[in-house]
């Protein structure tokens, strides 16, 4: 059990490496990582839902700077399972299903597939629908939502939406802390 978890870490560095230096063998290594601890430990394991999302992370970086589709496609279903392999009440589900919206909309804004931004938008609704309004992770949950609503205007030109936008993207400047560094 415990070679998933090293293969996990590996990937992590190789990640923060890659981002550093913009070297693609690191991030297609971090893949290659993750991937491994994925095979290695059944659905039931309490972190293969967490290496999965980092999977997905790792597929939208690789597809952001490759433009491949079959890595925002893999990166979806990545995600989706990472969803589906969080259990309900579980602490990080919302944050699983903000992972998804996020790969939603990156396959929508690239791939023009408007259908996406519905889902991407239910996603981040879900999400936000189990936090509590305390919750440190609401804010930037809902500046994701806020991006998806916008998104949705700019495609079919509903001012409910951008309203809707310019609410859930106020909600979130107003409830950041005091001296956040993105407020």
């Amino acid at each position: 059990p415990e070679i998933p978890g090293y293969l996990a870490n590996l990937g992590l560095s190789l990640r923060a490496r890659y981002q550093s230096g913009d070297n693609l063998e690191d991030l297609e290594a971090a893949i290659t990582a993750y991937r491994r601890a994925v095979e290695l430990v059944p659905d039931s394991y309490p972190r293969k839902a967490a290496f999965l999302g980092d999977l997905g992370g790792l597929l939208q970086i690789r597809f952001g700077r490759l433009a491949e589709p079959v890595d925002a496609e893999t990166a979806i279903q990545v995600h989706q399972r990472a969803v589906e392999l969080t259990p309900d009440g579980h602490v990080d589900k919302p944050l699983q299903l903000s992972l998804l919206g996020l790969a939603y909309d990156q396959r929508q804004h690239y791939l023009d597939r408007p259908e996406d931004g519905e889902h991407a938008i239910w996603a981040h609704c879900t999400a936000l629908s189990l936090l509590s309004n305390e919750d440190p992770r609401r804010a930037p949950m809902l500046s994701n939502l806020g991006n998806s609503l916008h998104t949705r205007y700019t495609r079919a030109g509903k001012d409910e939406d951008l309203d809707a936008a310019v609410a859930t993207l106020r909600a979130a400047l107003h409830i950041s802390p005091d001296g956040h560094p993105d407020k």
